[in-house]
């Protein structure tokens, strides 16, 4: 008997139905559930039928959402009241959250009716009631703790070393001439392996209307180390207006990095040899400057070096968003980052700070990631800012609510909270500092503040101290000085996770300021074994600044900064123990 006409193609679609079965990952793959985003991402407490957007993939009709405390299966105090089906990427749920919910992060699980889910971690945040759904939290104004210079000179923390200079500070003029027109200060500080140490200011005479980049190494003991440069020191005339310094970065080969303005309107960064000297086979003569166009530039204010080391600048100009440049190695332009080696980041504040490369963790493969700091615009406030970048350029999706790649926070809904410097604890969260304007929109004064954030840029309600009507900590710590400007500027984390903060602290009638200290323990409430109860002010008379600072490898620290001696300004150097 002859097979049938129709069992050949009878039986190939068979195969291919078994084949299809077999192979058919794709298929179950597309059940998958992921959840990457809420909009918005976040709500204060007492908040009642809040539509919240959320976005991932595999979303099946009758998906259920639910949200828990980052970590847990506690709700937290959120209710989903409904949960309605979009599309297969997109829900829309509709919750509630309780007068007493947690003030927390919170993960989002959407689950399918066929048991499938998915969660996305810390895509949410609850705020404290009263925040207006931002971040923002009441403020308690701190008494101010100093009134006047209060130093020591001992081996205890916060007292002045006296085996440095001799009095526990070094000052330097630049050009060694008398006369009140110069306008030295010492700007940013380093520690060389050795235990040198290199400071970079601004220098020269502002009679003729142009100031140079000063550099100068010290010995251990505050002399001028005369193999430096020319005599110790050595003068960078950059463009031959008035050009400012900003910072200075030890490369690993001993090279020095120093990065500002060259005339107030571009990016500028030299790089001298370990002897002090231009380094000639960088940029041009040693020297690069940037030009962002209109919209950036102004000044580099942060340098960091990339693992490969490449060479990544942030700053900006007053008023303007965030300018980042990247150079390679040689100086030149990296034209594979950005925008042809720029990038511009909308921040509606400007300018950014600092910059740090960070590692972190994605889809289980260590990643290097570029970290920014700086001012920061949301709603009608200047916040303390963050954003984070990829090594092409991009925000990160994997930093801040909601993949955003920027963290704005509010503190105290005041008009001036920016961010100045950030370092990273033991345990790879972000400790950020900067200063706040108690005073409002009258800006009457400002106040040292740090805050401590996860790897991906939410806030840590475990830092800092608790506000009144709160049951955990805030995120953030406020230090009043003297009651008048205190303007941040530096920071260094000990190895015992306790973390210094420097800058300039000035009283109401700016008639004195000097160099101010205070340490806080790793959870962030002040250290009140250091110094005057956590605080130090330094001077060596009674106009003195105090700005970026280094920790040396035996037990002591050293900022960088300006006092007025006999009239005139000079660099200035002091040395604390720790």
């Amino acid at each position: 008997m002859k097979p049938s006409r129709f069992a050949v193609p009878f039986f190939l679609a068979v195969l291919l139905v078994l084949g299809a079965a077999v192979v058919g990952v794709p298929a179950a793959q597309a059940q998958d559930v992921q959840v990457t985003s809420a909009d918005p991402p976040a709500a204060e407490q007492g908040t009642i039928n809040l539509d919240v957007t959320v976005k991932g993939k595999g979303f099946k009709n009758g998906a259920q959402a639910k949200w828990f405390v980052t970590g847990t299966t506690n709700p937290g105090g959120v209710t989903v009241n409904s949960t309605a089906f979009i599309s297969g990427s997109e829900l829309r749920a509709n919750i509630t959250v309780a007068d007493d919910a947690t003030i927390a992060n919170f993960d989002i699980v959407v689950t399918n009716t066929n048991g499938r889910s998915g969660k996305g971690t810390e895509l949410f945040r609850v705020t404290q009631k009263g925040s207006g759904g931002g971040n923002a939290t009441s403020c308690v104004i701190p008494a101010p703790a100093l009134t006047t210079t209060q130093s020591c000179s001992s081996t205890l923390p916060g007292c002045l070393d006296t085996t440095f200079g001799g009095t526990g500070s070094v000052s330097v003029d630049s050009d060694g001439l008398p006369g009140s027109t110069d306008a030295d200060g010492g700007q940013a500080v380093a520690i060389q392996p050795d235990g040198k140490i290199v400071v970079v200011g601004t220098g020269g005479s502002y009679s003729n209307g142009s100031g140079d980049w000063v550099a100068l190494r010290l010995h251990m003991d505050g002399a001028l180390d005369i193999s430096f440069g020319n005599g110790g020191m050595t003068i960078i005339r950059v463009s031959g207006a008035t050009d400012e310094v900003s910072s200075v970065f030890l490369q690993p080969d001993g090279k020095i990095l120093v990065a500002g303005s060259s005339g107030g309107a571009y990016f500028a960064v030299a790089r001298l040899d370990v002897n002090g000297i231009l380094d000639a086979g960088f940029g041009s003569g040693g020297i690069t400057t940037i030009n962002f166009g209109l919209k950036g530039g102004g000044q580099a204010q942060g340098i960091a070096l990339q693992s490969d080391g490449k060479i990544v600048l942030a700053g900006g100009g007053r008023g303007a968003d965030w300018s980042i440049a990247r150079l390679n190695s040689n100086g030149s332009l990296d034209t594979s980052f950005g925008n042809k080696g720029l990038v511009i980041a909308k921040s509606g504040g400007g300018p950014a700070y600092a910059v740090r490369m960070q590692w972190v963790t994605v889809n289980g493969t260590p990643v290097e990631r570029i970290l920014v700091a700086g001012r920061g615009w949301s709603a009608s406030n200047v916040d303390f800012g963050l954003m984070r970048f990829t090594l092409a350029g991009a925000l990160d999706a994997t930093f801040g609510l909601g993949g955003s790649g920027k963290t704005f926070t509010d503190f105290c809904a005041q008009m001036g909270e920016f961010t100045r410097t950030i370092e990273f604890d033991a345990s790879g969260n972000i400790v950020a500092a900067g200063m706040i304007n108690m005073g409002g929109s009258g800006f009457t004064g400002y106040n040292f503040v740090i805050a401590r954030y996860t790897p991906n840029g939410l806030l840590d309600t475990t830092f800092g101290e608790t506000l009144p009507n709160q049951t955990q900590p805030s995120g953030r710590t406020i230090v009043d000085f003297l009651a008048g400007y205190d303007s941040h500027r530096g920071m260094a984390i000990q190895p015992d996770g306790r973390i210094l903060l420097s800058g300039t602290i000035q009283n109401t009638a700016e008639t004195y300021s000097a160099v101010g200290l205070v340490r806080f323990n790793p959870d962030g409430s002040v250290d009140t074994s250091f110094g005057n109860n956590g605080m130090v002010a330094a001077s060596l008379g009674t106009q003195d600044a105090g700005l970026k600072l280094a920790r040396d490898g035996y037990g002591r620290f050293l900022v960088a900064g300006q006092s007025l001696i006999n009239g005139e300004r000079d660099i200035s150097v002091f040395r604390f123990w720790h």
